[in-house]
């Protein structure tokens, strides 16, 4: 399934998380990042990562429809689904991306006592 939607999904795209406290005042390093897709009923996961110091995951590759298969008009994106967990908080996100495009994905955490 995954090799079927990698082939006719040939194009790249990069994702950037990064993840803070306080609206990007605090970065939060240590958060596990899970990107997936659900196909044909069933989750795949395409990546797992744990945020740096900095509270980043850099140029996470992503497969999209290719520049050729969009119109300039109205470009057809690939979505895919971001699961971030850091302590007891989960949190969900859902990202499109699109063949040649560098995408950023800000993940705000509500700090709780055990994060203090």
């Amino acid at each position: 399934m995954k090799e079927k939607f990698i082939e006719d999904n040939k194009g790249i795209g990069y994702l950037n998380i990064r993840t803070s406290f306080a609206n990007s005042a605090l970065p939060v390093s240590g958060v596990r990042i899970v990107i997936s897709k659900t196909i044909d009923n069933e989750k795949i996961i395409f990546y797992e990562g744990i945020t740096d110091e900095v509270g980043s995951i850099s140029n996470i590759k992503l497969n999209t429809k290719l520049d050729s298969d969009n119109n300039m008009v109205e470009p057809v994106g690939t979505e895919y689904d971001i699961e971030a967990y850091y302590n007891n908080q989960s949190l969900y996100f859902k990202v499109k991306m699109y063949s040649n495009i560098k995408v950023l994905q800000n993940i705000n955490i509500v700090p709780t006592m055990e994060s203090i």
